[in-house]
């Protein structure tokens, strides 16, 4: 095949893909053409922050190093790397906040074309053969990859795409290095894979063991491979392997440094040992359908029906050789065998024991679908062959009718719609192998890719259409949200945290009242002011206490666990409600929410997003100064919330009062559903008061103050303590709970002393310090007039942070097992911290050795070969 014909099939096959998608866009109303987006799930809850997070760090007002925007402040190198490292993402550039829904959309566009473009350019080099006037059937096999079933179905994990078109980059250098030729690109295609994105580079990496000995079978039956052929082979890909991790080191380095300061760096090694199976393998038959979603146990791999076809019949074409044949069925045995045996599955999902979107790496699997059926057009000159083309197409529509069965009529109604178009591609497929006119067969070559665009399209539509949602509250909210921020700042401009009990999805579900379950889900709306959108500190620029990412710091969730706000899937903090101690302690200043709390001021009556800004009179500084400072000694058994906050008050403040006070209560089972809690509240004026009932297990449960919902209870991003608000001595709750779940016995309900806090608060800010906090650099001089002084540092303990006191190693404590307690001696002290990224230095130099390595060997191999 000549480079002009290879030219011409990788770039058809990009313009074609970009062509439907774009259709597929323009027909639906999809941004830019109107206001849906791809961007749902986690994707509108994290992502659409993450690129905004992005831009500011693009333009200098945030850092990769170090960000307050991250929880209570740390590293996101390991958000960066996972979440934003594409190329793709210089395009923000171009696209301001508010059309951040229309730069997803648009990214997903070229990612899946150039999917598209790298299937064609690997197919092209990898069977080396002139083609004629069946490079139409390249051309929709390449379309087939990049429009696969995973493309829009996991399309809202955009990060993930950069693993589909760098894969057959991959593969095709595989190949290369088992012919025996180059061994160096590999290492160059396998260290981008991991700058752009290292978990899917991980997946891939993997999958290229899978590939190098199935090369190395096919390679093995056509030419002969000794033993000692294949062990010289395996080094060589070995090595281009390692190399190219040496390639990405300068990023993967710091990454894994960062992961291993939280709680998701940690592998379920253990469960490899489970030998189960997690479904039944013939349910890929069923699935193989338009608009079909994989669930565990039932993977989806829609990639065409020609293109599933020509895969089956491959092993029923007389012109390969039945030892081809065994080695193809093999690793198509073995490759299914990963989307359903638990340890290949907990292999391909890299060793972490996966709860949301199954089959991550179910491209793969459509990959090789798509080999096959390549592999079978190259070995299709013998007309006899297309019978069994005819009698695949048959057996196949048969199998998938009668599995389909058991399925809901619209999957069915989709099944049949997907078998008629198989069946009418078949046929446009053997009738243009049989016509021997060149016009004609070319017409039908025409008409079988425009047919199969279709097939893919309707495949397309049908997956973007389930999988988006409208966003037509975004441009509004995120205009008002930067004007609250801004006005904040531009009067305060000193340090300290912002929280907020209302975001965009409490903004969403407030102007949106008759979305359905599935588009609720979509947006992340929960009931009962549930959410999972805590990362719009770091959209909007400012010091927080939220934060939810896939590399969260494990010391700081385990702290604000203990002090009443709960983790969940150990990387998310839930901080949907206001807890005046710890938010006090914490330095939160501004609170920004649609509920009245109590001991909050309101700023003024400018309500914006639903919300308006209060401040919090007892706030402390981030930092000050307290005296007989003494770690705090584990703890013992078990502390509940208050109970914590009291031990963390007493100590830094070195008082004897409690700021939490327990509160009375009975209980009364009203009915089997209904439970009423009567609460002494006689202190109300001076107090506020808060509760939290232990739960053994999930339920759909509500918390009631009277006839209003204080919250949604013990089910997922629910609170642990709720603010009760009252204004008699005596208040009712009733929980609503189907399940008898609640351990009442040990219920806790508290008062928070509000004129205990306030003497903490004006003790801290009498010894308030005033200093200079940038993202990884904070800076003062502290004069200190007794030797057992100690700086209290809202900020996390990491051991990245380099802390010099006068020029000196500072010695520090861990306050509350978290936050900084520096040392200070008597007279000045002039404080310095640095954060360092784990692993930089060594990062960069494996790096460039390792790019210094393939040039030289690139040169070496360039003058040995002129000189042969």
């Amino acid at each position: 095949m000549n480079k002009k014909e290879k030219s011409k099939i990788i770039f058809l096959s990009g313009l074609i893909t970009l062509l439907i998608i774009l259709c597929i866009y323009a027909l639906n109303g999809f941004a830019p053409f109107g206001t849906k987006t791809l961007a749902v799930m986690d994707a509108n809850i994290q992502y659409i922050d993450f690129f905004s997070y992005l831009k500011d760090v693009i333009a200098g007002k945030n850092s990769i190093t170090y960000s307050f925007g991250k929880t209570l402040g740390g590293s996101n190198v390991a958000v960066f790397s996972y979440y934003l490292s594409s190329p793709f993402n210089l395009l923000l550039l171009f696209f301001s906040n508010a059309n951040l829904y229309t730069f997803f959309n648009i990214v997903v566009a070229l990612k899946l074309t150039l999917a598209s473009i790298a299937f064609a350019y690997f197919i092209t080099n990898r069977f080396e053969t002139s083609y004629k006037d069946n490079s139409i059937l390249f051309i929709l096999l390449s379309c087939g990859y990049g429009l696969c079933q995973y493309s829009f179905f996991q399309a809202s994990n955009i990060m993930w795409l950069d693993g589909m078109y760098m894969l057959p980059f991959m593969l095709l250098q595989v190949y290369y290095i088992v012919q025996g030729k180059k061994n160096w690109n590999l290492s160059i295609a396998v260290g981008l894979a991991i700058i752009f994105n290292w978990y899917m580079a991980g997946i891939s990496c993997v999958f290229t063991g899978i590939w190098f000995l199935l090369e190395c079978c096919l390679y093995a039956v056509e030419n002969k491979m000794t033993f000692i052929q294949f062990i010289k082979t395996g080094i060589r890909y070995v090595c281009a392997m390692l190399l190219g991790v040496m390639v990405s080191a300068v990023l993967f380095l710091p990454t894994i440094g960062a992961l291993t300061n939280g709680p998701r760096g940690n592998l379920s090694l253990r469960d490899i040992l489970d030998f189960s199976f997690v479904g039944n393998m013939l349910s890929v038959i069923p699935k193989y359908s338009y608009g079909a979603e994989s669930i565990l146990g039932y993977p989806a791999l829609f990639c065409g029906g020609l293109a599933i076809i020509l895969a089956l019949s491959v092993f029923f074409n007389k012109e390969i050789k039945i030892k081809i044949k065994i080695v193809l069925g093999a690793f198509l045995f073995g490759i299914l065998l990963c989307l359903y045996w638990h340890p290949l599955y907990l292999v391909f999902s890299l060793f972490k024991s996966v709860t949301s979107y199954n089959y991550r790496y179910s491209f793969l699997i459509e990959f090789f679908i798509l080999f096959l059926a390549a592999y079978n057009c190259i070995h299709l000159t013998d007309k006899k062959n297309l019978y069994a083309v005819g009698v695949t197409t048959i057996i196949f529509s048969l199998l998938n009718i009668y599995f389909n069965q058991q399925y809901t009529p619209q999957e069915k109604t989709n099944a049949y719609f997907t078998i008629s178009m198989l069946i009418a591609l078949s046929i446009l497929f053997i009738t243009s192998q049989l016509i021997t006119n060149h016009k004609l067969k070319h017409m039908f070559l025409v008409l079988l890719l425009v047919t199969s665009s279709v097939d893919l399209g309707i495949n397309s539509n049908l997956l973007a259409n389930s999988l988006s949602m409208d966003i037509l509250n975004y441009k509004s909210y995120r205009k008002n949200q930067e004007k609250i921020i801004n006005q904040i700042e531009s009067n305060d401009a000193s340090n300290y945290r912002i929280t907020q009990t209302s975001n965009r999805a409490s903004y969403e579900r407030n102007h949106n009242y008759d979305y359905d379950v599935k588009t609720k889900s979509m947006f992340g709306m929960y009931d009962g002011n549930l959410t999972a959108n805590y990362n719009e500190s770091l959209s909007y620029g400012y010091k927080s206490t939220s934060g939810y990412t896939s590399s969260p710091d494990g010391t700081q969730l385990e702290f604000l666990n203990k002090c009443g706000y709960p983790t969940y899937a150990d990387c998310l903090t839930v901080t949907n409600t206001s807890m005046l101690g710890i938010d006090s302690l914490l330095g939160v200043k501004d609170v920004l929410t649609s509920e009245n709390y109590t001991g909050l001021e309101k700023k003024n009556n400018t309500k914006l997003n639903d919300k308006y800004t209060y401040t919090n009179p007892y706030y402390m500084p981030l930092a000050f100064i307290c005296n007989n400072f003494d770690a705090i000694k584990n703890e013992e058994g078990y502390l509940n919330p208050f109970d914590y906050q009291n031990l963390l008050f007493k100590q830094l403040f070195n008082t004897s009062k409690d700021i939490y006070k327990p509160v009375k209560y009975s209980v009364t089972k009203k009915d089997d559903s209904n439970t009423e809690i009567n609460l002494n509240t006689s202190n109300y004026k001076n107090m506020i008061y808060y509760g939290f009932v232990p739960w053994t297990s999930e339920s759909e449960s509500y918390v009631y103050n009277g006839k209003d919902m204080i919250t949604k209870y013990a089910c997922w991003l629910s609170p642990t303590v709720f603010h009760i608000k009252t204004d008699s001595s005596n208040t009712k709750l009733r929980v609503e709970s189907a399940d008898s779940n609640f351990n009442y016995d040990n219920a806790y309900f508290y008062a928070l002393d509000l004129s205990v806090l306030d003497q903490c608060a004006q003790t801290a800010r009498k010894n308030e310090v005033n200093i200079s906090m940038k993202n990884g650099s904070i800076d003062t001089t502290v004069n200190a007039e007794d030797e057992d002084s100690y700086l209290y540092l809202s900020v996390p303990v990491d051991d990245c942070w380099d802390v010099l006191v006068n020029n000196k190693k500072a010695e520090v404590k861990s306050f509350g097992n978290c936050l900084y307690a520096i040392k200070l001696h008597s007279g000045t002290n002039k404080i310095t911290m640095r954060y360092h990224t784990k692993y930089k230095t060594l990062g960069i130099g494996l790096t460039a050795g390792a790019i210094l390595f393939i040039i030289v060997s690139a040169i070496y191999r360039k003058k040995h070969s002129k000189e042969n």
